[in-house]
């Protein structure tokens, strides 16, 4: 018999033992295949409602737990086991040219994460697994989930972003720790960042990368037991063989460790020029103050506001007001001056039980570094460096330097020095270099790749601006040089020609509630930037054509207004009232050239309403030049009233010049008595444009203001920092002449310039 046959013979004899089982051995499979079936059909289903789900966000989180401080590195990771394709016979599924790799990025980075896929596939893609994060936060760490797909099929891939704050260091790369730079002379260095720049700074990433990392470097004296604590964040500390040690202080029990995370770094020809230190913990407040009174720099500069982000950023180590004591030590504030982008302070310090005078102290503090990311421009920080070294003195004692950890701004403020330096002694840069030196000294100096890239921006600034700062005694003469010359090719000619080109275009300015408004702007040619115009309050649209500038010692000193038409009036008012103004300055006529520039926003006796609001006019003066009007401002809503002075400037020529520029001066002597008394408001301006006289009255009176506390007078710099927040202001040639002839009609006003400039 064969196997057949006795298979049948087994399966009868089982039959006729016992019915169930023939059931069973029917039923079972049935239902084995119902079930199949249910699920290939539910898994159908499935996938094509997710592929569906997938056109309104093709971007799904699916982890959110991975920890950036304990990372492995994700440079150069391979990604193919995660990849899945859906594919069927003769697909024309996306066809993949590159998937975005493992990232790690600093908080305030921009991230974009997407699919690329081949053009032939991408005509009908619905979706591209696009991901764009402008600003990267802490929270936004974890696996992420990117799909591209058509009407075919898809492909999806997992890729992990891991989000470091400041302190926390980028994941060591798998490139070389160093490739071989080259100076770059003056006259090559706008080429070269030009073609870094590109491909999304793919030249600067790629360079930074390979930026010395330290990695054959100890820090096990920093990460023992009794010190690690004393360290703002784990992961940055000092090397072994480059740290400053305490010596102790007998009778002090709290100061006899020798432990604080801060290092010297050499300047570009100076050693041991720079003591960088991290912002004082709680618990090493006592230490800070005992690394300042061993090395006795005459100077901290302070890159970090004390709390940025809802984080605190550095224990405060001085007194707010008067004296207090921190240990042993016994700190005095002296002196505090506050300007727009930092803040100078006179500390004193002295030992308890000391003998002696207490040592001195000035203290920089750079405001204008925003949270997250890097400054905008390097025209503030270029301003505080050359005050910082303009009154620090090097042959005393090293200049502190501290951020928050240390590492970053403080890298960055330290390099820009260096170059500064070179640059000045050999007219070519290696920035590369420089901070492969520094880090050889104290890790990851320049943290991020957009501090690296900003240096080299500040660097180019310099280079393509030049010096054109003024000492106040050298004024007369500098103006008569800056004349010198054909007509059209002077020096005046030739700076206004670099102002020009590295402006901000008005035309190319983000300006969406300006041209969301039409009918509330005279024109369409200098609108206010989006990110500081001012806001109605309350109101919707919350529109009025007027923008906030910095000046001097304060942000947000000035607001520049368009002169008010009949229909925006009341809105002008309404600024007027949310921002509790005390003074203005009108720049011009009702009427120039026979049209209107402004409508009379005042009554020229009694009082007027303007929507909710009545002014009414307290007195007017008539002066040479000018008028002054005293008007009281009522909210009939809320019963409330301000007073508020207004200072007309009516000697206007048909060109629109000045006729008296003594005029100008005298107006902002009074407006500076004025805002004394009126808790310095910020001073609303208008003029017939928005730019050009209100340009100029912004640019002389915070000229002036910076040359009553420096001595010196920058005029370019003044006008370049206000046009990154009112572009075009100081539209011409002869307007930016005017800026220089009224300065030096303030200082004639004086019997000598030696009451200008910095108190020591």
């Amino acid at each position: 018999m064969n196997e057949k046959e006795q298979e049948g013979g087994k399966s009868n004899s089982r039959q006729g033992g016992n019915a169930g089982s023939i059931a069973a051995g029917v039923l079972v499979p049935l239902i084995l295949v119902a079930v199949i079936a249910t699920l290939v059909v539910v898994t159908l289903i499935w996938l094509k409602r997710r592929q569906s789900n997938g056109l309104k966000n093709p971007l799904s989180v699916i982890h959110q737990t991975f920890s950036a401080a304990t990372s492995p590195s994700v440079n150069n990771v391979t990604m193919d086991h995660s990849t899945k394709l859906y594919k069927r016979p003769n697909d024309k599924i996306p066809a993949i040219v590159q998937f975005p790799k493992d990232t790690h990025v600093q908080e305030g980075e921009a991230v974009l994460f997407q699919v690329k896929v081949k053009a032939d596939y991408s005509r009908d893609l619905a979706g591209d697994g696009s991901l764009t994060l402008p600003s990267t936060e802490l929270k936004h760490s974890g696996v992420y989930r990117l799909v591209a797909h058509n009407s075919v099929g898809r492909v999806e891939q997992e890729v992990r972003l891991t989000v470091g704050g400041e302190g926390q260091i980028t994941p060591s790369s798998n490139k070389p720790t160093s490739v071989p730079t080259a100076p770059i002379p003056v006259s090559q260095l706008g080429n070269h960042v030009e073609n870094k720049h590109k491909r999304r700074n793919q030249g600067f990433n790629e360079e930074y990368q390979s930026l010395y990392d330290g990695r054959d470097k100890t820090i096990s004296i920093a990460t023992n037991s009794e010190n690690k604590l004393k360290n703002r964040f784990g992961n940055i500390c000092v090397y072994d063989d480059h740290r400053v040690q305490l010596t102790p202080l007998p009778g002090h029990p709290d100061c006899q460790t020798d432990y604080i995370n801060a290092c010297y770094v050499d300047g570009y020809s100076t050693p041991s020029k720079f003591l960088a230190t991290q912002g004082p913990l709680p618990k090493t407040l006592v230490d800070f103050w005992r690394l300042v009174w061993q090395e006795r720099p005459p100077s901290i500069v302070m890159i970090t506001k004390l709390e940025e982000g809802g984080k605190i950023k550095c224990q405060r180590y001085w007194p707010q007001t008067g004296r207090c004591n921190f240990g042993p030590f016994e700190v005095t504030l002296t002196d505090e001056q506050i300007f727009a982008d930092y803040t100078t302070r006179r500390l004193e310090a002295q030992l308890e039980g000391g003998s002696g005078h207490p040592l001195k102290v000035a203290q920089f503090h750079f405001t204008a570094w925003p949270d997250h990311g890097v400054p905008d421009y390097a025209t503030p920080l270029l301003a505080f460096h050359r005050r910082v070294i303009k009154e620090h003195n090097p042959r005393k004692r090293p200049l502190m330097v501290h951020c928050s950890a240390g590492v970053g701004r403080t890298g960055a403020f330290i390099t820009i020095d260096h170059v500064l330096e070179q640059l000045g002694r050999e007219k070519m840069v290696d920035i590369p270099c420089i901070i492969n030196k520094i880090r050889h000294q104290r890790m990851k100096m320049v943290q991020t790749v957009d501090q690296y890239v900003f240096i080299h921006d500040a660097i180019l600034e310099r280079v393509v601006c030049g010096d054109t700062q003024i000492e106040a005694s050298n004024l007369r003469m500098a103006i008569i040089k800056l004349k010198e010359g054909i007509p059209g090719e002077s020096s005046y000619h030739q700076q206004f020609s670099i102002l020009e080109k590295v402006s901000p275009n008005p035309k190319e300015v983000k300006s969406v509630a300006g041209r969301s408004n039409p009918k509330k702007n005279r024109n369409m040619e200098f609108l206010p930037v989006d990110k500081i115009r001012v806001v109605l309050k309350g109101e919707t649209p919350d529109y009025i054509n007027a923008t906030f500038v910095h000046g001097y010692k304060q942000q947000r000193a000035f607001i520049i207004a368009q002169s008010p038409m009949e229909s925006t009036a009341r809105d002008f008012w309404k600024m007027v009232w949310d921002r509790k103004c005390g003074v203005m300055v009108m720049l011009c006529h009702l009427e120039e050239a026979g049209r209107e520039v402004c409508y009379q926003y005042w009554p020229s006796s009694g009082s007027k309403a303007f929507g909710e609001f009545t002014v009414e006019l307290l007195g007017e003066q008539k002066l040479t030049g000018f008028i002054t009007r005293n008007l009281t401002v009522i909210n009939n809503k809320s019963k409330e009233v301000q007073q508020l002075c207004q200072f007309h400037i009516t000697n206007w020529a048909p060109d629109g010049s000045c006729s008296r520029i003594k005029t100008v001066i005298d107006v902002i002597l009074e407006v500076t008595k004025v805002q004394i008394r009126t808790s310095n408001k910020p001073i609303v301006i208008h003029c017939s444009d928005t730019v050009s006289r209100s340009g100029m009255f912004c640019a002389i009176l915070t000229t002036i203001e910076r040359c009553k506390t420096e001595g010196v007078v920058d005029v370019f710099q003044v006008v370049k920092a206000l046009r990154v927040q009112k572009p075009g202001a100081v539209l011409t040639v002869g307007q930016y002449m005017t800026v220089f002839e009224a300065v030096l009609v303030f200082l004639d006003s004086f019997d000598t310039y030696s009451n200008f400039g910095p108190k020591q």
